[in-house]
């Protein structure tokens, strides 16, 4: 069974690669050859010189690809930035304490407020009282759950695929000022590792469907009765 190239095999044929780029950019595969008649002093000379050419042309070769990488990276988070606002759904980074870190704009849509008055706000103090307890025990769930799968992940072989934690979830009634209740299905994760602790949520508005429910519930108990 071939061997797998390990991270140091592919940091010298990176290596490698920049050095023959270097080389085809100053125009020689190779060191120029010495001059004739040359004496030792002026040989040193010749490939020091050829050295620190070489090694000027991959400085510059790798800050060219380190703005390249910027550059996609900027794009990437753009994407990232309107897939997040984008989507119907609400998103919502919390710290530990339940803290609003960060909020898409459907989650303020869902919540009527500006982002910036949303920032650092608890988010029970949008929750029914009913829901408040269920909301601690789902972000004390979830960080519970975020703990024990990092510690099976450390404790794992290297050749153990890593351990998927999974979402925690809870249905939650919202109470907002001058607009009544929502029913919301709220999926939590927690970010293993991160210090300080946060978790990302995402909230569902499900007010239509326990609507929906309650009607089929309704027609059932009077077709029941009727009979």
């Amino acid at each position: 069974m071939p061997l797998q190239p390990g991270p140091q095999d592919n940091e010298f044929a990176r290596a490698a690669a920049l050095r023959t780029q270097a080389e085809r950019r100053l125009g020689a595969d190779r060191a120029a050859p010495p001059l004739p008649n040359a004496g030792r002093l002026a040989v040193d000379y010749q490939l020091q010189q050829h050295e620190l050419q070489v090694h000027q042309i991959e400085l510059s070769l790798q800050m060219e690809e380190l703005q390249r990488s910027n550059v996609e990276l900027q794009r990437m988070r753009d994407v990232y930035r309107d897939l997040y606002d984008l989507t119907p759904v609400g998103y919502f980074t919390l710290s530990q304490d339940g803290r609003v870190l960060e909020v898409n704009r459907a989650g303020c849509q869902l919540l009527g407020l500006e982002r910036e008055a949303l920032l650092r706000q608890r988010f029970s103090a949008y929750l029914d009282e009913a829901s408040s307890v269920p909301f601690v025990l789902l972000l004390r769930q979830a960080f519970t759950n975020a703990d024990a799968g990092a510690n099976a992940n450390t404790g794992a072989a290297s050749s153990d695929p890593p351990q998927q934690i999974q979402p925690s979830q809870a249905e939650l009634t919202l109470a907002l000022p001058g607009r009544g209740r929502a029913f919301i299905q709220l999926d939590v994760l927690a970010e293993p590792g991160s210090n300080p602790p946060f978790l990302r949520a995402a909230v569902t508005d499900i007010s239509a469907l326990k609507a929906a429910q309650r009607a089929v519930t309704e027609l059932n108990a009077g077709m029941e009765q009727q009979v």
